[in-house]
């Protein structure tokens, strides 16, 4: 017997290892109804995009959650027929009859995991045991950091923090420490939050900016963002294999710091003063632990993002609507290629209506051309050809020189003077003859053996 399946219950261990893999599919299927609803949503507050990621990644849980109790009853029968059905039941596409090919890829997928099923299992389990152990050694860091080489702020920070806080409605106390080990403002802890700021942040900026600064990171320990990410990096460790999440997770912490900056340009009024602080501490900024809720992001380009819409500039969105468009071409060009893939070829590209006219001789049928009778006065030739042309000839003493793009005349020349651009459409004609009297054009080398 397998020693995964030996450590762990023969059933849990056959159910876990499918929740594994259909939780790839499952992934990306919510991450791509997130991604849409995300570009829909541009405009809205960023809380409620903050929300719907976090249920993006919940669903995802949630699926993975329903996916073990289908597959879990279907290995505890010993049933061959019913874990096959409980598990071609949460296919993303049931194979039809009609589609012969697609169903054997589906059965080909199912064969390949279930005989590797132990391994996935195993692979999943080693990964999962040191991004737990890796999310421990940062939670140790960073509460490492609330004692080491630290040093209590000025007293009127302090108060003013008190301020901010009491705007927020923050009922727990907040200290306020420098540290000599962080380059970014960071909260670490919960039930008794500490604000780190670097040594010398303070003198670096002006008044308004550390007021600015303080209100963000006042702002993470309002909204209980530390808690939070925690939580997301358990999900996280739990699908660490899975591009999907990867994507959310990005996005929930990228619109976790927006809502940040919402609150803390409310609170203090001055987008710019709070814009200008971002840049001076990202210049300043290392690598920070990721426990921490740390105001620097890495990234220019980040930083530059949440520049822009501090300061209300608009931003350019081709690029996530791109990937979106793109992702969204790649899974229907898929679909479509597995439909067509599971139809058998027509023995005829072109229906010919004279087969259907009684009293036609068979022969001659034959020997016409389907594609020149299917559909007379129908189909008929291009004028100007398509794609790009350049022409020049010498005929009846004339000179032309033409340039053709897309079966249109953008320059024509006729004995050195330009045809202007009005009078184009008048020359088609002409522009037509000449080009059915060129010879056709070189066939392609021959590629070297």
């Amino acid at each position: 017997m397998n020693p995964v399946y030996t450590f762990l219950n023969g059933d849990v261990a056959y159910a876990l290892g499918w929740t594994v893999v259909h939780s790839l599919w499952q992934g990306m299927l919510i991450a791509l109804l997130l991604a849409g609803a995300l570009i829909g949503l541009q405009q809205r507050p960023a809380n409620l995009r903050y929300v719907l990621a976090n249920f993006a990644l919940l669903l995802l849980l949630a699926a993975s959650a329903a996916t073990f109790a289908a597959c879990y009853p279907a290995a505890e029968s010993g049933a061959a027929g019913g874990a096959g059905e409980a598990v071609a039941g949460l296919m993303p596409y049931q194979a039809e009859p009609q589609a012969p090919a697609l169903a054997g890829i589906l059965q080909d997928l199912e064969t390949y995991f279930e005989e590797h099923l132990p391994l996935i299992l195993c692979i999943w389990l080693l990964g999962v045991a040191f991004f737990m152990l890796r999310l421990l050694g940062g939670i140790a860091y960073v509460q490492h950091l609330r004692h080491a080489r630290v040093a209590p702020l000025p007293g009127p920070w302090q108060q003013r923090a008190e301020q901010l806080a009491a705007q927020l409605r923050l009922r727990r106390p907040v200290r306020l420490l420098e540290s000599a080990l962080v380059r970014a403002p960071m909260v670490i802890g919960y039930l008794k939050p500490v604000v780190l700021l670097p040594v010398g942040a303070v003198n670096g900026l002006s008044a308004e900016q550390v007021e600015a600064v303080l209100a963000h990171e006042l702002a993470h320990i309002y909204r209980r963002d530390y808690l939070f990410n925690i939580l997301q990096s358990l999900i996280e460790a739990l699908y660490y294999f899975n591009p999907a999440v990867w994507w959310i997770s990005a996005n929930i912490r990228m619109e976790r710091e927006n809502c940040c900056d919402d609150i803390a340009v409310a609170l203090c009024g001055n987008s710019l003063a709070y814009a200008k602080a971002l840049v001076k501490i990202e210049e300043d900024s290392q690598r920070s632990p990721r426990m921490a809720m740390a105001l620097a992001r890495r990234g220019k380009g980040r930083l530059l993002h949440r520049v822009k819409r501090i300061l209300n500039q608009p931003q350019n969105k081709s690029n996530i609507m791109e990937k979106f468009t793109a992702t969204a071409l790649l899974l229907a060009a898929i679909v479509f290629l597995s439909f067509s893939a599971g139809h058998p070829a027509e023995e005829e590209s072109v229906i010919n209506p004279l087969k259907r006219l009684p009293g036609l001789n068979p022969e001659v049928l034959q020997s016409l051309n389907p594609a020149e009778n299917a559909l007379p006065g129908l189909i008929q030739p291009d004028t100007l050809p398509k794609g790009n042309v350049d022409y020049h000839s010498h005929k009846n003493g004339k000179e032309v020189k033409a340039r053709i793009r897309d079966q249109k005349i953008v320059k024509l020349e006729i004995d050195g003077k330009e045809i202007p651009e009005s009078e184009l459409e008048q020359y088609e004609e002409m522009v037509e003859e000449l080009l059915s009297d060129a010879p056709p054009p070189p066939p392609p080398p021959a590629p070297p053996p």
